[in-house]
């Protein structure tokens, strides 16, 4: 696995880590119209950056596929 590759997993990792402590922050709060605005763009980004790790990782799956 290339170098850029590694940092690229590592950096979306540690974003995931990061929102996913912010949003532990508000597990309090049930209905998402309590939430201040910025918290919805935190749960609007985590979604994304769940995503973006899924398909990096989906990628790496395949790349080891097609390896052999």
């Amino acid at each position: 696995m290339n170098k850029d590759y590694k940092e690229l997993i590592s950096d979306l990792t540690a974003d995931v880590e990061h929102v996913n402590q912010r949003i532990k922050e508000l597990d309090n709060i049930t209905d998402k119209e309590d939430l201040p605005e910025d918290e919805m763009e935190l749960i609007d980004r985590q979604e994304k950056v769940m995503k973006d790790y899924a398909d990096v990782m989906m990628e790496r799956i395949e790349l080891y596929k097609t390896r052999d």
